[in-house]
């Protein structure tokens, strides 16, 4: 800022000049923005403007732009924006290639068909039988779910992950192989989840 001339500030605020508005700059921009009684009071000086100390000649430069205040909180968060947009933007790329290969794997569609009839069967004399669907929180509970002491099953298939392993290798072995078609998920799971890419994104839309 010591380097720019009062005119050079001026008119970088109006041409929205990124070399000039720097973040660093409009930082020390809007701690410095006139008020409106120091306004009114540059404003009714009628004196010769070079007897005007520095401070007083910035004041009366910068404030001749329309609407300073807005113009400036109105830059100062486009340039966050796009800070805080290319941070997140590689990682925003890497979940939506995972969605896009779940939505486009058929052998994740066939794991979920299994998942569904093996919960169904298990749920058959309840009221969770003969569900058109389950959410997908459900998975993680396969592992929890466990055989009774007394099943036949139980060595071979000690939880209800286990069971739905089996039966997947029974209907096709290459089921088992999902990372061959859903790779890039393992990557996405590596990133923020999706209620952090949420969260940042409402972050930057409540800052307008």
């Amino acid at each position: 800022m010591k380097k720019l001339k009062h005119q050079e500030i001026k008119d970088g605020i109006l041409m929205m000049n990124r070399e000039v508005l720097t973040m660093d700059n409009l930082n020390v921009l809007l701690q410095a923005i006139p008020t409106d009684a120091e306004i009114d009071l540059l404003a009714s000086y009628k004196g010769d403007p070079t007897l005007l100390g520095n401070s007083e000649k910035f004041v009366r430069t910068v404030s001749a732009v329309p609407r300073l205040r807005a113009r400036l909180e109105a830059i100062a968060f486009q340039q966050r924006l796009s800070e805080e947009l290319s941070e997140i933007k590689p990682d925003l790329a890497t979940v939506h290639k995972a969605t896009k290969a779940l939505l486009s794997s058929e052998r994740f569609k066939k794991v979920l068909e299994t998942v569904l009839i093996v919960g169904n069967f298990v749920n058959g004399n309840t009221y969770r039988g003969g569900a058109y669907g389950f959410e997908m929180d459900s998975l993680l509970k396969l592992k929890d779910t466990k055989a009774d002491d007394a099943s036949p099953l139980k060595d071979r298939a000690p939880t209800l992950l286990h069971y739905v392993a089996r039966r997947l290798e029974e209907i096709d072995e290459d089921l088992l192989d999902l990372k061959a078609e859903i790779g890039p998920v393992e990557s996405a799971s590596r990133g923020m989840n999706y209620s952090d890419y949420v969260i940042a994104y409402c972050g930057l839309i409540l800052n307008l």
